[in-house]
């Protein structure tokens, strides 16, 4: 077999670094490529934990709203009722001092 000439082998050697440091280069753009994406799901997965959050609290705020509002539904209505009852009390008695007075200015004037 004959030897391969010191030209032949330079090139080989050359070859050979630049593929080793093309395959180091992939190596390192595949780690930043990992971890980007690390870091980009992570946020995604924070900003999705951050919706949930605030989805529950506006749950909760309107769940308490809804309270609030029947509660104060409740009262206007105890209060419609009772000034509605305070009125036909009112009615009540001024037809009881009507029927009253009526019957005494009968008997005065002797009807």
């Amino acid at each position: 077999m004959k030897a391969a000439p010191p030209r032949d082998e330079l090139y080989l050697a050359h070859t050979e670094i630049r593929h080793l440091q093309l395959r180091k280069t992939i190596e390192a753009l595949r780690d930043e490529l990992q971890t980007s994406i690390t870091a980009k799901e992570a946020a995604v997965q924070s900003v999705v934990a951050a919706g949930h959050d605030e989805a529950r609290q506006l749950q909760a705020t309107i769940a308490a709203l809804r309270d609030e509002l029947e509660n104060k539904t409740f009262q206007l209505a105890e209060e419609s009722a009772r000034h509605r009852q305070s009125v036909n009390d009112e009615v009540r008695q001024l037809r009881d001092t009507v029927s009253t007075l009526r019957a005494e200015l009968e008997r005065k004037h002797g009807r």
